[in-house]
């Protein structure tokens, strides 16, 4: 299940004959994205409890950014998740945040635009509930998707020379998004019951 990036098709990406720095970029960050993948697909889309952790997850992320990217898009985002979460009965917790250092707003449209295409993804498993309640949390799923800003990014990041100081930072910055997200996933985790303590019973001893 791809989460943050379906990254297109293999045949969008240049071949190894053409490693401009999109290609480089998906590479620097392959491992921290499949990490992520692995995480979030343990989460049960079409189930209450873990649709809202899913969504808790996004809106810690997505708020992290929206501190320093003043993007439409990310707002839009941020208020449909926030809906949804009031309409799982889970509105947003606001001591759960996680924290992200200033970033280049490539570095941001790559994980946002990738991200509106893994959600096309997800969306076909969220589709499945039959649950009332999941089925109402649609604002995130159903958010306008502008096709056209993937192959615009794309384009944008093969333009950057892949030994360039900028082409460093993006990459720097787009792992640093990649790892709010892991770090939401694990700060989102229910809490473990606490063991029940054992009663000493003075008879025993008798």
């Amino acid at each position: 299940m791809n989460v943050l990036s379906a990254a297109g098709n293999d045949a969008e990406w240049p071949t190894e004959q053409v490693q401009d720095f999109r290609w480089v970029l998906r590479q620097s960050t392959h491992e921290q994205h499949a990490q992520l993948d692995a995480l979030i697909s343990t989460l049960d889309l079409t189930q209450s409890d873990t649709l809202a952790r899913f969504m808790a997850i996004h809106l810690m992320c997505f708020e992290a950014m929206a501190r320093h990217y003043d993007d439409p898009v990310l707002h839009g985002l941020i208020q449909g998740l926030r809906q949804d979460l009031n309409a799982l009965g889970k509105p947003q917790d606001a001591s759960a945040t996680v924290e992200l250092q200033p970033f280049h707003p490539l570095a941001a449209r790559y994980i946002l635009a990738g991200s509106r295409m893994g959600t096309g993804v997800l969306r076909k498993q969220w589709l499945k509930a039959t649950e009332v309640t999941v089925r109402a949390a649609s604002a995130y799923f159903t958010s306008p998707n502008d096709r056209s800003e993937w192959p615009a990014v794309c384009a944008e990041l093969s333009k950057i020379d892949c030994g360039s100081d900028l082409a460093q930072e993006i990459s720097a910055d787009a792992a640093g998004i990649f790892d709010i997200f892991a770090e939401a996933f694990h700060r989102s985790a229910p809490p473990v019951p606490a063991c029940a303590t054992p009663q000493h019973d003075p008879a025993a001893n008798r």
